[in-house]
């Protein structure tokens, strides 16, 4: 379910806290022929939330941190890769999901991308496992229900990057 900001306040203001969540999708070009791929990470199977799913890397955003900056750390902190200044292909605000359970937070996502820095080899620091997914080949994972329309902004921000 998609709303806007003004809706994320109205559901904290009834008893719904809103967390603000940095997603970092990693991206680099194919070794042999064209297209891009994006790191996905395999939560551990004893995850407190959602184990065993794939997801992009992420997590939430500190008290008085730029988003921006929170997606350069979590990256940092799940995979090794060091991008200090990722550039934003796509602000995503507003994306929420029913809390389950009930006192979960309603999170609302900011995705960002950037490209893997020459000779980085990122490393499952916080995931069971990494990989590299084609873009195209993005919505065949089985991703928890509400990431659809986080890879619907992923591969519309990257459109001109497939090619």
């Amino acid at each position: 379910m998609s709303q806007s900001p003004a809706q994320t306040d109205q559901n904290a203001s009834k008893g719904h806290s809103a967390v603000e969540v940095a997603l970092a999708a990693l991206r680099r070009r194919r070794k042999h022929g064209d297209g891009v791929q994006i790191l996905i990470a395999k939560r551990h199977h004893n995850a407190p939330i959602l184990p065993g799913a794939w997801e992009i890397p992420g997590g939430k955003i500190e008290l008085g941190e730029a988003p921006q900056t929170a997606a350069a750390r979590e990256l940092l902190e799940e995979t090794g890769i060091d991008c200090t200044n990722p550039q934003c292909v796509w602000l995503f605000a507003g994306i929420l999901q029913p809390p389950a359970p009930l006192d979960r937070p309603l999170p609302r996502f900011h995705l960002f991308s950037v490209e893997l820095p020459s000779g980085s080899v990122p490393r499952a620091l916080a995931s069971a496992t990494l990989a590299w997914v084609d873009l195209k080949a993005l919505h065949k994972i089985n991703w928890p229900q509400t990431n659809g329309e986080i890879i619907d902004a992923l591969l519309t921000a990257l459109k001109g990057a497939q090619d």
